[in-house]
């Protein structure tokens, strides 16, 4: 118990000495591939001495996926405390694509990581997971092919119910204005002609939330953008006055006909 203890102070003193660093870079960048031709982005942080075991670390939905800086101190942190740190990119998850779907690609991206050479000595590894990525994890722990590898995992801001979870975000009350955001931007995504300002609109939205916390890049962007006055007003009504999941959809749908 005390050198888990141990091992956690020194992994948060880690983490606090790290966000001081401009450039985090991986140790190495892996280019995995399947044995139908898909290729997946890896990173890997290996620790100066002998590893302790080896954690797989899940990115959350952002544009930046394994490049987070967030992710790059995690990820060095558990190095420099003795742990491999693995981080696959999800291309899913960088386009904000809420749904079930990617499980099949984790699982295969699971396979193959297990398949390296450098954590053969492990027989199961740790899991974090980031954001609505512990969603499909919780699946994917459940299957056969894989569940046995898994020590333990750590989902920060997951949900064992989806549905109730994407209804509380886009309640009037929501405090996560970037979950609401990536949300809204995943409801666009799958409309059959959705419309590209709005679309822009979203992201630059979001990405204002993922790195400002304020609406510095979007009122930019609502100031150049070649749209009529009525548009702009339009973008600051599908962000902020969309109630209910309902609405944002009958809003969407009404601006992409």
């Amino acid at each position: 118990m005390m050198g888990s203890f141990i091992q956690a102070i020194r992994f948060l003193l880690a983490v606090l000495r790290l966000q001081k660093v401009v450039f985090l870079p991986s140790d190495e960048f892996r280019l995995l591939q399947d044995n139908q031709g898909r290729t997946f982005k890896t990173d890997f942080y290996f620790p100066k001495k002998r590893a302790r075991g080896v954690i797989l670390i899940m990115h959350g939905m952002n544009k930046y996926g394994k490049n987070d800086v967030r992710i790059r101190v995690l990820a060095r942190g558990y190095a420099d405390i003795g742990y491999i740190a693995v981080v696959p990119e999800f291309s899913a998850e960088m386009r904000f694509d809420i749904s079930m779907l990617p499980c099949e690609e984790m699982v295969r991206v699971f396979q193959m990581i297990f398949q390296q050479p450098e954590l053969q000595p492990f027989s199961k590894i740790a899991v974090f997971c980031i954001s609505f990525i512990g969603c499909q994890m919780l699946r994917v722990l459940g299957r056969p092919e894989i569940c046995d590898r898994f020590s333990s995992v750590l989902i920060l801001g997951g949900a064992d119910d989806p549905q109730q979870c994407l209804q509380t975000l886009l309640s009037p009350k929501v405090k996560d204005v970037y979950a609401r955001l990536v949300t809204m931007r995943s409801m666009m995504n799958k409309l059959p002609n959705p419309d590209a300002f709005y679309l822009e609109a979203l992201l630059v939205a979001i990405d204002d939330q993922f790195v400002f916390r304020d609406d510095t890049q979007f009122k930019r962007f609502l100031a150049s953008a070649a749209v009529y006055p009525e548009q702009k007003e339009q973008a600051w009504t599908l962000l902020n006055a969309a109630k209910s999941l309902e609405d944002i959809m009958r809003n969407i749908k009404r601006r992409s006909i």
